[in-house]
């Protein structure tokens, strides 16, 4: 079974166990299970609250806690991302969050990897393998870069006002219409003229 009702939530199973431990070994408080597997209390609440996943970083910090088998908490993750490579698609997210999110830090993710729901993937824009992460582009002459990361920014805005710090990076766009929610694989270019802070 890949997932479990909390109350009204329905965790996945690597969260259920993240919960039920973080009541055993901390009496149920977020902060104090955060201090020990050092992380940020957030990610312990968007993780309860079903809101985010537990990665396998996190997992293996979790895995070092006294009592805690490390083999059957990674195995609650690797059931949960078969399930994800069926059901959703694996877009890597970058190493370095943009300034649009100055409160926010890398290591505050505990996954590499945000699922994307079939809603709003478009796989004739874009492909991305769950393990290879290698997209194939709408235009046949670009190619993935050994050194590529991949932004996922929600604004068009946004990306045009951290544009030094994209140059040359593949974004993710997510753009709201009439017609819908659609993303977007594109890679920033700064233009020429930098004071005209566009972007192609």
């Amino acid at each position: 079974m890949a997932r479990r009702k909390t109350g009204k939530l329905q965790l996945s199973v690597s969260a259920q166990k993240v919960a039920e431990l973080v009541e055993s070994t901390s009496a149920g408080n977020q902060r104090g299970f955060a201090r020990l597997v050092g992380c940020a209390q957030p990610v312990i609440s968007r993780i309860l609250n079903g809101k985010q996943q537990p990665g396998r970083d996190l997992l293996e910090r979790i895995a070092k806690l006294e009592n805690v088998n490390r083999d059957e908490l990674i195995a609650t993750l690797e059931a949960q991302e078969a399930i994800d490579r069926v059901t959703k698609t694996l877009v890597p997210v970058a190493c370095a969050l943009l300034d649009s999110h100055p409160r926010k830090r890398i290591d505050q993710l505990t996954s590499n990897k945000v699922a994307v729901s079939p809603a709003i993937f478009r796989s004739s824009l874009y492909t991305v393998h769950a393990r290879v992460c290698e997209p194939a582009f709408s235009n046949p002459s670009e190619q993935m870069r050994a050194d590529d990361l991949i932004v996922i920014e929600t604004s068009i805005e946004r990306l045009r006002t951290n544009l030094q710090a994209l140059n040359g990076k593949l974004c993710v766009v997510v753009t709201k219409s009439l017609s819908g929610q659609t993303i977007t694989l594109r890679r920033v270019w700064m233009s020429h003229d930098d004071s005209s802070n566009t972007w192609t």
